[in-house]
């Protein structure tokens, strides 16, 4: 979504719903974000994300997920916050 949007990780980590609520209720296509990760650290408790072979960072520390309705933000914010503070060291 950075690189689609220019929106930097602290921006994209205050979105609220109402944000995007006219995407959702237009149906319209659902986000893809990819995010940088310490493929060490990282935590997916949902298997969310999939692995990216480096397209904007190192192999190993790209990653990327789908949100496709407002019952996925929550936990969608939680990965993003995640891979902003690792991204951040």
């Amino acid at each position: 979504m950075m690189a689609e949007s220019g929106l930097r990780p602290s921006t994209l980590v205050q979105l609220k719903y109402r944000d995007i609520r006219e995407y959702y209720e237009n149906n319209e296509v659902p986000m893809k974000i990819r995010i940088r990760t310490d493929p060490n650290k990282f935590k997916d408790k949902e298997s969310w994300t999939k692995a990216y072979k480096g397209w904007f960072f190192k192999r190993g520390q790209e990653r990327e997920f789908s949100i496709v309705g407002e019952h996925q933000l929550f936990y969608a914010m939680e990965l993003i916050k995640q891979s902003y503070g690792l991204a951040g060291k």
